[in-house]
């Protein structure tokens, strides 16, 4: 399972539209274990 995080200025962001990154953090569902995190810029429209 993958859970997308907004980021702002390397903190937790209230909006998607607004966040300067994404951080992706990939999850075991089975054991809750953290497998990777990564973080993503999103492309400018």
């Amino acid at each position: 399972m993958k859970i997308c995080i907004p980021m702002c200025e390397s903190l937790l962001c209230g909006h998607f539209r607004h966040c300067d990154s994404f951080t992706i953090v990939k999850v075991n569902p089975n054991t809750k274990e953290i497998l990777n995190i990564e973080e993503k810029i999103p492309l400018q429209a």
